[in-house]
């Protein structure tokens, strides 16, 4: 294809250098820089987010290991206690009907009575040692000062029974049997109010850490069994059946 020497030079000294028609250039945009003051409020903010929720966490985690170990303790003191009341319980059972026997006089049944108040001191012996060792562990472990009140408060019950410590007791009449009987129901009441006071406390003090969302469902229950157990609904709470 050939061109004449005119449209050739028109086409040289055109403007876009092709001969075609020149558009005119868009303006340019300046490069967008974030202002460092802005950087180093983001960075802060999103610092400062990220330790709180750690914080939380962590709060969380060192507060449960801080609990767990004293709910343990406290755990094995109402176990003990449990067992103590049961010893004290069938003694004092056992005496009541060596009493019995002795006051009618039956004395062929004597032996197989006395039989079992050995059998009987002999495993309350036994719950007045392990009530005595968690006691121990629990004044080594319990940290709260309520719980630690209430626990003492319980060790100064169980220091009552120190007349009779391994639970072999001689008596030389029916009227020291009857005493020991209803001092020993005294003093194990006394015992499970203070261990049953102390739980209470615990309950409150050393539980697992909750939720938001845990406490307002339990304070929901509460106001529910309340409602439910003053009479004021007519029916059970919900998922419970009607009594």
């Amino acid at each position: 294809m050939t061109h004449d020497l005119p449209s050739l030079m028109m086409w040289l000294v055109s403007p876009d250098g092709a001969g075609g028609t020149v558009v005119p250039a868009l303006p340019v945009k300046e490069d967008y820089m974030t202002p460092v003051w802005q950087l180093l409020i983001s960075g802060t903010a999103g610092s400062a987010l990220t330790y709180a929720l750690t914080w939380w966490r962590e709060n969380k985690r060192m507060q449960d290991a801080y609990r767990a170990p004293q709910r343990q303790a406290i755990a094995e003191i109402l176990t003990a206690g449990y067992d103590f009341q049961l010893g004290a319980l069938n003694l004092r059972f056992v005496l009541t009907e060596l009493i019995e026997e002795i006051r009618q006089n039956r004395d062929e049944n004597i032996p197989a009575i006395d039989a079992q108040v050995r059998e009987k001191q002999s495993a309350y012996g036994a719950a007045m040692l392990g009530m005595r060792r968690a006691f121990e562990v629990g004044a080594l472990t319990v940290l709260d000062a309520q719980c630690w009140k209430e626990m003492v408060v319980a060790v100064a019950a169980f220091s009552e029974f120190n007349d009779d410590p391994d639970g072999a007791k001689k008596f030389s009449s029916v009227d020291e049997f009857e005493q020991f009987v209803a001092l020993n129901k005294e003093r194990s009441d006394r015992l499970r109010v203070a261990i049953s006071g102390l739980v209470k406390v615990a309950s409150q003090r050393v539980t697992p850490v909750e939720s938001r969302r845990t406490r307002r469902e339990r304070r929901d229950a509460q106001r529910e069994l309340a409602e439910y157990l003053s009479g004021g609904v007519d029916h059970a709470p919900e998922g419970k059946p009607d009594a």
